[in-house]
């Protein structure tokens, strides 16, 4: 594998290692991500419903859980310090379709009411602004959240009903109409997104990605089934601590066991893709919608906090021609639609709020909302200190995410000149969520 030393910009830029590909010539273009001749002008994204970003490799996971992931990490464009704007789907995926917050789109996303919408008539994202540039467009997600039933495609030309079939069979179903449209001469350009539900609950993989289970003694509950995995999670505070650390135990196995099916599927795809000829002239991007908890915090699954494993996110950029880099400052799910526009040489609307990767200043807050299965819950975090604030009943927590990535020590004080400039930050966004959310009221908001 060849070496490639890239010359980074500001902060936070370092080279990494290139692919072994010999399709990389020309002088690098400008920007970043940047590539060695033209840049691409296809589009792939694959986003990956439910995955931890602690469980890659390159993020101290265990080796070889997602060795493909990591691989196209290391050869592309990596954002190491990646959060989503939220900790479940659709909340999620809206943010990062149109680069912007839920405030600032004028529209939140509520899982308690099942909220279809109306999403404003004003919302746009990447697939209406690439087809208004000549891009055939197509979607085929495994979750509903990410789907014309809740208004959310978006503009995309084509778009199958979320189905709940595997990542192949996905991956199969966008394939077709996209190929299609290649021989009918439609799709010069393209944009095909591929959402995988995989590795959501209730982590049901081919049992020969099961063998970690004959480890263990037997759970007596039937894990892969859906209904029984959430009703016996409800369970975990009434269960002796034995019978606690068996559950979790079969529940990682098993989630892990997701993550490696996952991974061998998506280098299924690169191959096939490969093979037609369709990665020549391509961006792909990976990112995930938000994470998993397993207890860290009081919960299994998501949608509850917007504590570091449900709301950290992978996000990645790759091409046979892009020179190998990583960003090392903070970036959210609101950049990644300004900084796909911009590798693919087209404007940023002027609605999009987030910021191209390599941007933003350093010191820039983050912000996250959730309205989910706990209620409303709201954070800011910099690079080094997190504030969560929860509406119903007024939990406060203070994060040093530097020295606990993990967020599992509380130094909230409501007199820490630090909390008190997070406050500064947080409050605004409180108040305008409060507006467009008027069902919810926060209680006790502020230090």
């Amino acid at each position: 594998m060849r070496y490639l030393l890239l010359l980074a910009f500001g902060m936070g830029c370092s080279g990494g290692d290139g692919p072994d590909d010999p399709v990389v010539t020309g002088a690098p273009t400008s920007g970043f991500p940047s590539f060695y001749g033209e840049p691409p002008k296809n589009l792939w994204i694959i986003s990956i419903d439910t995955t931890r970003r602690d469980l890659m490799e390159r993020y101290g996971g265990p080796p070889g859980l997602m060795p493909f992931l990591d691989q196209l990490a290391a050869e592309g464009v990596a954002l190491d310090q990646h959060v989503s704007c939220s900790n479940w789907t659709m909340a999620s995926v809206l943010c990062a379709q149109t680069g912007q917050d839920g405030l600032d789109l004028g529209f939140v996303p509520r899982l308690q009411e099942n909220t279809k919408g109306p999403i404003p008539d004003t919302a746009h994202g990447l697939a209406y602004w690439l087809r208004e540039a000549g891009y055939y467009t197509v979607l085929s997600s495994g979750n509903s959240w990410f789907s014309r039933e809740w208004n959310m495609d978006l503009g995309f030309t084509f778009g199958y009903p979320a189905n709940t079939g595997n990542a192949t069979s996905l991956f199969t179903y966008g394939l077709t109409p996209l190929l299609a449209a290649r021989v009918q001469g439609v799709a010069d350009r393209w944009y095909y997104h591929l959402h995988l539900v995989e590795p959501h609950a209730p982590y049901n993989p081919p049992d020969q990605y099961l063998g970690g289970l004959a480890a263990l003694p037997p759970y007596p509950i039937d894990l892969s089934v859906k209904e029984d995995h959430y009703d016996i999670k409800k369970d975990w505070p009434d269960m002796p601590p034995e019978e606690q650390a068996l559950l979790e135990k079969h529940l990682r196995v098993r989630y892990q066991a997701e993550l490696r099916y996952m991974d061998d599927q998506i280098r299924a795809f690169f191959e096939q893709a490969d093979a037609l000829g369709l990665l020549d002239d391509t961006l792909v991007v990976v990112w995930s919608d938000h994470g998993e908890e397993f207890w860290e915090h009081g919960d299994q699954t998501h949608a509850y906090s917007l504590h570091s494993g449900e709301n950290d996110a992978i996000a990645f950029f790759w091409a046979k021609n892009i020179v190998p880099a990583q960003w090392t400052e903070p970036t959210s799910h609101i950049d990644i639609a300004p900084t796909i526009l911009t590798a693919l040489g087209l404007p940023i609307p002027e609605e999009v709020t987030g910021l191209p990767a390599g941007t933003a200043p350093a010191d820039r807050p983050l912000f996250g909302l959730a309205v989910s299965k706990e209620g409303t819950v709201q954070s800011v975090r910099t690079p080094t200190r997190k504030l969560i604030y929860t509406w119903t009943g007024g939990g406060k927590e203070f994060h040093w995410i530097d020295s606990d990535p993990g967020e599992w020590v509380n130094k909230y004080d409501p007199e820490d000149p630090e909390v008190l400039a997070l406050w500064d930050l947080l409050l605004p966004k409180v108040e305008a969520a409060e507006v467009l959310i008027p069902e919810y009221r926060p209680a006790n908001p502020g230090p």
